[in-house]
Formats: structure tokens, sequence, C-alpha cells
């Protein structure tokens, strides 16, 4: 690939485009910020030994779908970036939710909740019904009884005539919605693309549960859809719990930069039979968790098992469960799947030795996922001959469940094997199929089984554990809760041992944690899901207490808001970047009123502007007046006086 060098310029060749809009689409799936270096370097992968360093460098620098949060002279490297549509994400939503506060009527100001309710659990009753806001929060600690809220909140709107939907951002979640009474629980997916188009939405009040699972994207969404309708929005969550696995942490950012109305429940309720305990989880709700640890510590609850953990912790599983006869008194977490299929063996070994499991059973192939991006579906170079491919989704003659190996790539496409014949894999369709590999895994009467995907028709619901009563002669597996697993449907593993987001919304008598690291929400989720006891088995207790961090991602007003006020050349830029579309409001403001309502005037030039970030000129734009506005600062540091910030003659129609 001939390139010609004049001085710092290197002229791009084509493929440095295609490698970064790859890398970025990559990138920012999952997340919402990037340092550039780990954009440049996913460039690099995404088109290796075709493009070079210094054209990528360049193309970054022109890429009009990235905008600088930060920019770091020093070291350009270290600079922190977003996408313009996903910081538009943020401030439009967080903007939505301001304006229409106070523009609607109670929805049942006069409803007198129940007396079996606690004080704060009534009064959040009352907070809710009487809200005229069209979004509103209802915040709950784990184990506070936020469903038991939300069953009077039901009968509060059913008295008044309204017509509500619940919503959860996860099949399982949804699931769990209805088997408390809320019988048209769905996923916010399919609220979204199916009974929005199916059911007459005007008016009615959406409860959206573990919101805080909710991504950016499909947040926006659900306020764009309630303002089509004039819907009513209700976000339950607790913003310390896990968050999506797509990007964005909607919840959060709603209550960290808007004036999002809402009501809290703190008092713990499912451990309250062993006040320690509950001491210990109120800690970490209180985003304390190594001081919760460590009062589990106190209990003489935290282990330190040494390379041994896995096979304590199950040890401690089969003396919990009474040798294995009463499975369902407790849950093992772990937040790894190493760690999963390990401890798994462990367990099965010893209920084999309680006679609790057949000595042999059958053996079965399943799928397990990369959890690859869509991005890297796109891309024929990351597939290998002997790859486990199944369809999620209906496209062309594939249907949902479908299941094949990749047979060989080539020119760009992949080959794959369907019943002894050969296809062509659609990558231009990643959302339709997962990629992952195939693993044999052993089976036998009282099994438990984790299902990893929907399959609606079949009752069969991503997170859900069955128990296997027998295997039929063609292979399908039925089970005590009266569903059949079909031959053909390879989306399960074992389901002794579940991650911490999957036991997110569970709760047992004893919760067995092992894990050799856990972060912050890890640690908070897993350790309350138990009512009686919580036993942690870790090789090593003092690595564990020292290495816990948050967990929480970066949002893009996050970074503008701690930017602001390291040195006048940071400020002018910071100033720069937000007068011309990227922050809501200028530097200063943010600096002032990190978390008060900022002016519509000021929103609304945002909405404008924000729109240069999909335009090339943007970035040059915004590096002219940072360079004014840095001159205009050091000039008046020298004369002592305040620097007069001034709005571009910028107008775009929305």
């Amino acid at each position: 690939m001939e390139r010609v060098t004049f001085g710092q310029r290197v002229e791009i060749a084509g493929h440095e485009k295609e490698a970064v809009e790859a890398a970025i689409n990559h990138l920012y799936e999952r997340r919402s910020v990037a340092l550039e270096h780990e954009v440049l370097a996913e460039s690099l992968n995404q088109k290796l030994g075709a493009v070079e360093l210094e054209a990528v460098r360049q193309t970054v620098e022109q890429e009009n779908q990235l905008v600088r949060l930060v920019s770091r002279k020093d070291n350009p490297l270290l600079s922190e970036c977003a996408t313009g549509q996903g910081l538009k994400l943020e401030l439009w939503s967080i903007s939505f939710v301001e304006e229409t506060q106070y523009r609607f009527p109670s929805l049942n100001r006069d409803f007198v909740p129940a007396d079996f309710l606690s004080t704060e659990q009534r009064e959040a009753v009352r907070a809710i019904l009487s809200t005229r806001d069209q979004v509103f929060g209802f915040r709950g600690v784990a184990g506070a009884g936020k469903t038991t809220t939300l069953e009077e909140v039901h009968r509060g709107l059913t008295e008044a005539g309204h017509r509500s939907f619940y919503i959860a951002p996860t099949a399982d979640a949804a699931n769990g919605l209805r088997s408390k009474g809320f019988a048209n629980a769905t996923t916010v997916e399919d609220f979204l693309q199916n009974v929005s188009q199916r059911e007459s939405l005007k008016g009615a009040v959406v409860i959206c549960d573990e919101a805080g699972l909710q991504s950016n994207r499909k947040g926006a969404s659900l306020l764009s859809l309630a303002q089509k309708e004039n819907m009513r929005i209700l976000l339950v969550g607790d913003v310390r719990q896990h968050v999506s696995v797509e990007a964005g942490d909607f919840l959060r950012i709603l209550e960290s930069y808007s004036r999002l109305h809402r009501i809290e429940v703190k008092e713990i309720r499912r451990q309250e039979k062993v006040p320690e305990y509950k001491a210990a989880i109120e800690k970490m709700a209180a985003g304390d968790a190594r001081g919760g640890l460590a009062t589990l510590d106190v209990l003489g609850w935290l282990h330190e098992s040494g390379a041994h953990y896995l096979e304590r912790a199950a040890d401690d599983y089969l003396r919990l469960t009474k040798g294995g006869a009463d499975l369902e008194r407790a849950l093992v977490v772990s937040p790894t799947w190493a760690e999963n299929h390990r401890l798994t063996d462990a367990i099965r070994y010893r209920l084999k030795a309680q006679h609790q499991l057949a000595a042999n059973g059958t053996e079965f192939s399943v799928h397990d996922s990369f959890q690859w991006t869509k991005q890297q579906k796109r891309n024929a170079a990351n597939y290998q001959a002997g790859q486990s491919i199944v369809f999620n989704r209906p496209f062309a003659d594939w249907k949902a469940g479908d299941s094949a190996e990749v047979r060989s790539v080539a020119n760009g496409g992949v080959t794959v094997v369907f019943n002894g014949m050969e296809s062509s894999l659609p990558i231009k369709a990643p959302d339709r199929f997962d990629v992952g590999r195939s693993r044999p895994v052993e089976v036998a009467a009282g099994d438990k089984l984790l299902i990893r995907a929907n399959q609606k028709r079949l009752g069969l619901i991503n997170g859900q554990v069955l128990t296997l009563e027998r295997i039929d002669p063609d292979g399908s597996i039925r089970t005590r809760e009266g569903l059949r697993i079909p031959a053909g449907f390879r989306q399960w593993c074992h389901g002794y041992v579940v991650t911490s987001h999957k036991s997110q919304g569970r709760t047992h008598e004893h919760v067995i944690v092992a894990a050799s690291r856990l972060d912050a929400k890890s640690a908070y989720v897993a350790c309350s899901r138990g009512k009686i006891s919580c036993t942690i088995h870790t090789p090593d207790k003092a690595w564990l207490m020292e290495h816990l961090p948050e967990g929480t991602r970066r949002a893009a007003l996050d970074v503008l808001s701690e930017s602001v006020g390291q040195s006048p050349e940071a400020n002018a830029i910071k100033v720069g970047l937000s007068v011309a579309g990227n922050s809501d409001g200028t530097a200063r403001q943010i600096a002032e009123r990190p978390k008060r309502r900022w002016s519509r005037r000021i929103r609304q030039r945002i909405m404008e502007t924000v729109q240069l970030v999909q335009r090339h000129r943007f970035i040059a734009k915004c590096r002219r007046f940072a360079l004014e506005m840095a001159a205009k600062q050091t000039q008046a540091q020298h004369q002592n006086q305040p620097v007069q910030t001034q709005q571009p003659s910028v107008r775009i129609r929305i």
C-alpha cells in the first residue's frame, strides 16, 4: 500500500476511514467514553497490516463521530472521547425529564395505602401517585420491598382508571414481575417493538422495573415513546446495583445530572431477622462495599480458603442444602464463568457422592457465547473453523434456535454447515445470531439447568433455572417445572452457580459467594441475596478487600463535569466545547451547578448545535473558539478581570 508523506501529513489511502468507523462501532457499543489511544489501537486491530499508524491517527483526528471531552496536550493519547450520538442521548434524556415536570395531573392523590405497608412504603406510594411529572423515580435498596410497594401502587392506579404496563430490561426480570401478579409484564425491547404497535398507549402509565439495567439507547427510546403517546413513566431501580451491557447508565445519569424527582425506600426487610447481616448490607447499599465485607468478616462469614476456595464453597452448599436434598435453600454466586464451571464440577461431584445425582449421566453439547459485539460479528477475520453459531432471531431461511458450525472463512465471507448443508453466514445482520464454542456437559435426572437465551414459544426464559426430570429418546429434556428443552436448543448450562448479574432480583435463605475478586456492585448484589446468611470464599481475603473497584462506567457528562477547573487552558477548551454543543451548558455552569437545572435557552442551543458533531467542520470550530477563549482567559488573568464568554453564531435546525 503506497503512501506519500509531506512533512507530518500522511496521505490517507482509504482503509483508515473504514478501520476507524469499525473501531468506534466496537468500542462504543458497550461504553460511553474511551481514551484516544484505545480508539487508535482498535482501529489498527480492525485492519491489521492494511493501515499505518500515522494515517490512522490523522483519520481519528478528522473523525466527525468522535467528540474529545478532555484534550490532553501533554499526551493526546490520553484524551477522553465520546460519540456525538452518545452525548446527544444523555443530553436529550436530561432535557426531557426536566421540561416535562409539573405538567400533568396527579395519578391518584387521594389514594390511601394499605396499613400492612411500612411508613416509608406508604409514603412512597403516596409520592408516586401524587406526582405531576411525566417521569418519576422510585429508588429502593436491595431487599427493601420495592415489589410490595409497587403492588399497592398498581391498586391505586387501577382505582383511578389508569391503564398500566410493567416492563423490565431483561426477560428474567419481566418473568419475575409476572410471577408477582403483574400479568402484562414484558421486556423493554418487546414493549418498544411490539406492544407499542398493537396497543393504544395514549395516557398510559409505564412502570419500568430494574431501570438501573437500562441502557442510554433504550432509555431514550422509552422517553421518546412517552413523548409521542403522552405516557407517564415510573423508573424503579437502584443505581448501586448492576448496569446494562449496552452503553450508558441511563438511570444514574438522570439521577446525577437532571432534577429527576424521586422517592426512596431505605429500610431493608430481607435480612431483618439477622440484624448483623442487615447492618452489612446497609453499608453496601450506602456505597461502602468494603465496610460491608468487613462486617461480614467480623461475623466469621468471610473465609480465606487459598487455592481450595471453590471446593470449600461447594462444601458449604451441600451443608446448607441438607446434603443436596433441598437445593432451593441456597444460592451460589460466582462472578466469572471460569469459576462457575469449576465450582459446578465440585458441586456435582459431591451430589453424586450423596446419591442425589446418578453416577453416569448423558452428554450434551451446549453453546458457550463469546459475547462478541455486533462489529466483531461483522468482521469475517474473527471467525475460525469449528466455532458454534446459534440464531436468536429469524433471518431468511434461518429460524430462531437453529445452530450451525463454521466450516471455512474466505474472501470476506463465512461458510457454515447446518443439517449437513453448507450456507453463507449473514454477517451483515449481526443482531440475528450469536457466536461461541461448543462445550460438552454431562447431565442427569435432578440436575439444575440455567437457560441462557429466550425461546418464548417454549416458555424458556434467559436466566431461568429448571430441574431435569428425564431425557426423551429424541434427545429433548423434560423438566420438573413442566417445560421441554428441545434437542436442538443449545443455549443452556448447569444451573447450580450463577453470576452476580443473574442473581439480581433473586432471594434465598442462604447465599454463598465464591470469588477471587469482586467490584462494589457485584459484592452488593451477590451478598444481599440471602435472608439468613451470606458466606464468602476467596483465595486471599486481604487482596479481595484492597482491590474493590466501584464498577461504575463513565458517562460523557461525568468527564465534562470532572475536568473543569484543571487549568486555564483546560477551562478554555472546555468552554469552547461546551458552547459549541458538547455539554449541557457552559463549563462554568457545570462547575458551579453540577446537579442543578440548566436554563432552557442553553439547552435549546445545545440541541441545535450538537448536530455539528456529525459534521466535519465541528472540531475546527471548537478549536478556534477554544484558542480564542484561551487567549482571552490568559489576558484576563494578567489583568485580574473575569472572562466574558460569548455563544458562537451557529444555528442548526433539528
